[in-house]
Order: C-alpha cells, then structure tokens, then sequence
C-alpha cells in the first residue's frame, strides 16, 4: 500500500505547485488563527451577553454548513453523565434552513421544543427549522439582530424569519457586518491580545488598528496573491490538496510501519537478551557475568561462539598452528568449490565447533529468536584450514596457493583478518587471567605475521 501511495503520489503533477504551495499555505495559516481567536470569542463570558434573540449566527459543523440563522433562546444545561464533577454547558435554539434529511448539529443532544419540526411531506426541501446547537457550532456572529415572532410554531412565522435573513444580506450586498470582538465585546484578554501582536513587522502598515491580526494579514496576503484571481484556482487547489492528502497518508503509513519495526527489534531484543541469560553472559539482573567480558573483547567474529568454545578449553587443548586453523573459519567469507583434506586433529576441533554453533542455535530458538540451525553452522566454513595450518607451518606462499584454487588476493584477506581476530582473542584470554592461552594466541600471531602477506608494499 505505501508503495502504491508512493507511486500515485509521483504521477500528480500540479501547474505552478510552488504558487498553488504558497497560496495554501497561507489559508492554513488564517484557518488555524481563526480558531486561535474563536476559542475566546466562544467563552461564555464574551459571547452568552450577545446571544439575545434575533442575533444572526453563522452556524457550521464537520458535517454540515447551515449558514446564517437567527438566535431564538438561550439554555444553561448542566451535563451529568460523566464521573467527574458536573459541568455547565450552553445550547442555542437556533432558527436556520435546513433539509429533512440533514443531521441536526445536537443530534444526540435533547431537541429543543415543539417548535422545533420538519415537513414530512417535503423529505429533501428547504425548511426552516429550530434547532439547538453547542456553542462551537458558532462560526460567525453578526452585528445584526433581527425581530423575530414569539411563536414559532407555524411554518410560516419560521420561514418568515429566514426570508428576512435574506434580504438583510441582500441589502448588505451578501456580507453580514461581524461583531468586533474588542470594541463590541471588549475581549482584552493578554494571550488574545498577544495573538493579534505578533504581526509586529505589519504594526505600522496596519496603524495598530484592532484587525491588526493574523487574520487579516492572511487575509490581506490572499488578496493579492497573484493567484486569486486566477480562474484555474479552484482545480489548483484541488489537486494540490490531493497530493497534500497522499503525502500525509504517506507519512502516516510510514510511521505505522516504523513503530511496526520499532515492535519487531524490541522483541528480537527481549529474545536476544534470553539467549544472554540461558548461555550465563548475563544474569538474571542484566548484569554482565565474566563470559560477557569476554564477549566484549572480541568484535570482528561471533563472539557467542568463540567465548562459549573459550570456556569449554577447547584451545587449552590445541597448539597454536591448529587454534589459527581452527580460528581461520571464522574469517574466511568467501566461496570454495571443495572441501580441503583436513588431519583428524582439525577434523575433531572443527566438529567442536560445530557442535557448539549448533548447541547455541537451539538454544537460541528455545528463547523464540529464529536462527535456521544448518545455515548457522554453515557459516563457519572451513576451507581453508589447510591452508593456514601450512602458512604456520613455515610454507612459503607459493606452496599455499598451489594448494587451494582461490585467488591470491583472497587468502592474503583472510590471513590478515585473522591475525586481528588473534590479537582480540588474546586479550579475551588476559581478561579471563590465563596467561598460558594468551601466550598461545601470540605464538600463532608470529608464525602468522610474515613473507609478503603482511608486508607494507609488493614492491619491497
């Protein structure tokens, strides 16, 4: 599916996108400070006084845009039906046109009265309708207030009332003038007059007049943008929003499969961390035991492997050609058309190794970490074990390529990265305090270190 998204996202193409960017971006703004600025407008200390009877309302909802209506009756309820403390709330009988099949904005709330009704007989015609509305159903409040008829009951005196909002806004060239919201309803709240001040690079230009605010700075920007005039605005804008809608779901989608792998890795982790527990690297605490101070040591092979092999004494048990031999497993990362004829002595260490790599496989599926078993054991690939038992041995390097068909240039790699696995297995045997192990270790760096293999330049 992201991928889906991805692709459809790729293939929207919008004219003059940066514009079409710019001219959203700026209603995003203005949408977001008119709401900043309708939080205050809707405290019942600000709004209650001037919702008389009469007062046009703008009333809109997620669902529906009802338009302007008239203010019939104001009612305080008190809700109840929470565990907390009850708590105060207003509902307003408002008249506003309305059709029989739109849900009502308190439509789970109590209807307001008789007067209060829809004509069955018209199901999707325009009537007049009183409803009770929540307060942040409110999006405009007019200066206006109009005379409306005591009984509301007949259709009539409803749709008489509606056809004076009309001709109000007909006569006022369809803008009803808004209540100012400091010099009609003197809000003087800081934070609200901290909002309309952080304009203070348009403070001169607008002359500190009470719209000096983001609204209508936005306002002002939309106007003349050189876009909105354009007759292809609205199909811009649709399909800016789109792509806008796309990427969100894009982002969304991307965060979901994050926290989905941020799950899988913690798991892995709690799995990790039960391997550590049953192999004694750490204890039940968390606590790193010795075995975990030694795994520490050893960083460029598998450390569970060679610490487990470590304190099972299998190098106490070998010389130092056969612990390089054995060691050599653990580096070489190449492919190698056959397997090398090996003593029985490297056979029997190779076989340890295996059956340890397989002991800690199982083990490591009982704590629910998946690892395939015979893919496990066949990383460590032996092939040339020959190969570094000979260079120890004192064969020169030309005997050593003679006897395998790999290049020379990959037995040179291997050497080298064994020599540093040596030096960190030396220090896992100090940390451990056996310094007959850790001798062991050097010896075989210095059968190992030597000729060409390790010289600074072919050309010396």
């Amino acid at each position: 599916e992201l991928n889906e998204l991805r692709s459809e996202h790729s293939v929207v193409q919008v004219e003059d996108e940066e514009s079409v960017e710019s001219y959203h971006q700026i209603r995003l703004c203005l949408e977001d400070l008119v709401a900043q600025q309708w939080q205050y407008i809707r405290r019942p200390q600000y709004i209650v006084p001037f919702l008389q009877p009469g007062r046009l309302v703008k009333v809109s909802t997620e669902a529906c845009d009802y338009g302007w209506g008239a203010v019939i009756n104001l009612k305080k309820r008190l809700r109840t039906d929470r565990s907390s403390a009850p708590e105060s709330f207003y509902l307003i009988d408002c008249l506003l046109a309305s059709t029989s099949n739109k849900a009502t904005p308190m439509g789970n709330e109590e209807s307001s009265d008789s007067r209060s009704a829809t004509s069955a007989s018209e199901p999707n015609s325009i009537v007049a309708e009183v409803i009770p509305i929540r307060m942040d159903c409110v999006v405009e409040i007019s200066a206006v207030r109009l005379v409306v008829p005591k009984d509301l009951r007949a259709r009539e005196a409803r749709a008489g009332v509606l056809n004076a909002i009309d001709k109000v806004k007909t006569r006022m060239g369809g803008a009803l003038p808004p209540l100012d919201p400091v010099d009609d309803m003197h809000i003087t709240d800081a934070k609200f007059i901290e909002i309309n001040g952080k304009v203070k690079a348009f403070e001169e230009r607008l002359h500190h007049h009470w719209s000096v605010s983001y609204t209508h700075l936005f306002e002002e920007r939309l106007h003349h943008h050189w876009l909105h005039d354009d007759p292809r605005l609205p199909d811009l804008l649709k399909q800016y929003a789109k792509k806008e809608q796309l990427h969100k779901r894009i982002e969304q989608l991307t965060q979901t499969l994050g926290s989905k792998v941020s799950l899988i890795q913690m798991e892995e982790l709690t799995a990790r961390k039960r391997v550590l527990r049953r192999l004694n690297f750490v204890s039940e605490h968390d606590v790193i035991e010795l075995k975990g101070c030694v795994a520490c040591e050893i960083t460029s092979a598998d450390e569970l492997l060679l610490t487990e092999l470590l304190f099972d004494g299998v190098f106490n048990r070998l010389p130092s050609e056969h612990i390089a031999a054995l060691l050599s497993c653990f580096v070489f990362e190449e492919r190698a058309s056959e397997m090398p004829k090996l003593t029985k002595e490297l056979s029997d260490a190779l076989r340890t190794l295996q059956d340890t790599a397989r002991r800690i496989a199982r083990i490591s599926n009982e704590c629910r970490l998946k690892v395939d078993e015979d893919s496990y054991v066949d990383s460590f690939k032996p092939h040339v074990m020959d190969v570094v038992y000979a260079w120890t041995r004192g064969a020169s390097f030309a005997q050593v390529c003679a006897m395998t068909d790999l290049f020379e240039g990959t037995i040179i790699r291997t050497l080298r990265m064994l020599e540093e696995l040596l030096r960190q297995m030396a220090n896992a045997a100090r940390t451990i305090g056996s310094a007959t192990l850790e001798a062991k270790f050097n010896e075989a760096i210095e059968k190992l270190k030597r000729d060409i293999v390790f010289a600074a330049s072919l050309y010396l």
